[in-house]
């Protein structure tokens, strides 16, 4: 009995060990298999473009453009009208340039006006005084035409 009973504790044994050794075969192919396909995913790919497949960048700046035809209305307008008349000297802006409020836009040429001026200062300091004739208590003053 004694030697009956060992064989079939050794013949367990083998059983046993074929059957771990089965197992662990079993994870060692499925973790060899899982590797080999992570390394797949992780493999560089390598493209190949043609010359006309390949463009040379820069930096720039990007701008839009829009053609379109109408009419532009301002969102100010104003008349600009001079208070005498005259010849124009000088212009000092460009059509379409941006102005400010108070800014010279034209010079006129002031030498006709500059004349009827002088003009008028001069003719009150060279009026005539009439005395009063016989009978009269009021001085008379004349000046003569400015215009």
């Amino acid at each position: 009995m004694a030697s009956w009973f060992t064989r079939r504790r050794t013949l367990g044994a083998i059983i046993t060990t074929i059957v771990i050794a089965a197992i662990a075969a079993g994870i060692a192919l499925r973790a060899t298999k899982r590797a080999a396909a992570e390394a797949r995913d992780k493999e560089a790919v390598t493209l190949e473009f043609a010359a006309t497949d390949v463009a040379t960048l820069e930096p720039k700046v990007l701008s839009r453009w829009l053609h379109a035809s109408g009419t532009l209305q301002p969102v100010n307008q104003t008349t600009v009208k001079s208070k005498v008349s005259g010849e124009v000297r000088q212009v000092t802006v460009r059509e379409g340039e941006a102005v400010a409020v108070g800014q010279v836009l034209v010079r006129f040429d002031t030498s006709d006006l500059d004349a009827k001026l002088t003009e008028r200062d001069v003719a009150p300091r060279s009026a005539t005084v009439k005395a009063p004739a016989h009978g009269q208590t009021r001085f008379v003053l004349t000046f003569p035409d400015a215009h």
